[in-house]
């Protein structure tokens, strides 16, 4: 019988879902049919402190496919950001070499986490972003308001951190797990900003910090969304929050 280490290592991925209160949102047969056709993909779902019947959904599911599927049940809501930190933490346990990360509504399908996965291994790249540049030939579905406000996010803090990237926010990204090694001891101090958290912190860890941004062939936005224009507020907040830590 193989080790429960050697087990884990048969792994090329893995692939963090954060979840929050989203029991209307979560499509059972779209994860079970995604970890039972991909066994080389660890999926981690975490539940990060729901209210709502998410868990028992999630327990369901990971019993579905439990060779490639964990749980991670966080006791209290910590945010997106270091619900996914939770989830590096147990990948990089288990030495599985790329670490990747979508949202629970799948706007950024599996399909896609995939083919941005093949850009990176046998490179000398960190990471791989998804990137929602509407283009000829990709399909993406999202609302004015969000593009506008996106862009005017992306462009304030392009202006203090010179990241050079083009969508930061863009909810599908894959890194390789030694370039995440050294930088998720630490929570992460905003909630939505998170992944240009994890850019600062790498960057400053290399001086050749080489990242590949890739557009999306399909990204829609789903309905249900805890993020509207009411948060503009928080989102000032957070913009501030990162001027000031890093």
């Amino acid at each position: 019988m193989r080790s429960l280490n050697k087990e884990y290592r048969s792994f090329r991925l893995a692939l963090i879902i954060p979840f929050f209160n989203e029991e209307k949102r979560i499509t059972h047969e779209s994860f079970t049919g995604f970890a039972i056709n991909n066994k080389d993909v660890l999926l981690i779902l975490v539940n990060d402190g729901s209210t709502d019947k998410t868990g028992s959904i999630l327990e369901s599911i990971r019993l579905a496919a439990p060779q490639n599927i964990e749980i991670i049940n966080l006791g209290k809501n910590s945010g997106k950001g270091n619900a996914i930190r939770a989830g590096m933490t147990k990948a990089l346990a288990y030495h599985i070499p790329f670490i990747a990360y979508i949202d629970a509504d799948l706007s950024a399908p599996f399909e896609e986490i995939l083919r941005l996965y093949q850009y990176l291994p046998g490179t000398d790249y960190f990471a791989v972003f998804g990137s929602r540049i509407k283009k000829l030939g990709s399909d993406i579905r999202r609302s004015q308001f969000r593009h506008i406000t996106g862009r005017i996010v992306a462009t304030i803090i392009d202006s203090r951190f010179k990241i050079g990237c083009y969508d930061t926010q863009c909810s599908a990204k894959v890194f390789t797990s030694e370039s995440l090694r050294s930088v998720i001891q630490q929570p992460f101090f905003t909630r939505w900003f998170f992944d240009v958290e994890l850019i600062l912190r790498i960057r400053k860890k290399t001086s050749d910090f080489k990242v590949l941004e890739i557009p999306l062939n399909y990204w829609e936005h789903q309905p249900g969304s805890k993020i509207n224009a009411l948060a503009a507020f928080r989102v000032i907040k957070e913009i501030y929050t990162l001027f000031t830590k890093y």
